[in-house]
């Protein structure tokens, strides 16, 4: 109940970093799929809430920023599709620093990132995702990881670093 009454009281705010390759395209009609029940468990739990998205492949191909109009988000969703990939690593660095830095988070509110994916950075840009999640946990923004095929390591570190989950 604390918890509740913290996030009535100062807001909640989700940046959704959804890849967005051929291999997660069940993950993004669960996305779609699950949105309305996601609004209306939060709206109820806690009144008014904000989320954004941010859709990547080894780049980051769409920006949602964050919004009370779920409508909006919704219509983004339906924008991108699941394409490409075929390598082991993505770009989760780059759609972890667009949410970090480019979305328009309310400084008061509980911030949260859910990094939802199946293939960790590239070699080169290890060092930059773990640096974002120091970032993220400095900036009071939790890491959620949800990994749906199978475990990322670099996404379990992100969550652990910053205080968030892993599912």
């Amino acid at each position: 109940l604390e918890t509740v009454d913290r996030l009535r009281r100062e807001g909640l705010e989700v940046a959704l970093c959804l890849d967005v390759t051929g291999s997660m395209k069940p993950a993004l009609e669960s996305a779609r799929a699950e949105l309305d029940n996601l609004r209306v468990i939060l709206g109820d739990l806690i009144g008014s809430f904000r989320m954004g998205l941010v859709a990547y492949r080894d780049q980051v191909v769409l920006k949602h920023n964050l919004s009370a109009n779920l409508r909006s988000l919704r219509k983004s969703l339906y924008k991108v599709k699941a394409a490409s990939g075929g390598d082991r690593a993505e770009g989760p660095d780059k759609a972890l620093l667009c949410a970090l830095t480019e979305l328009s988070w309310r400084k008061p509110a509980n911030k949260s990132v859910v990094l939802i994916g199946d293939a960790p950075p590239h070699g080169r840009d290890r060092k930059l995702f773990q640096g974002l999640a120091r970032f993220a946990a400095d900036h009071r923004v939790r890491i959620h990881a949800l990994m749906p095929r199978g475990s990322v390591s670099e996404f379990q570190d992100a969550a652990k670093v910053s205080g968030g989950r892993i599912m």
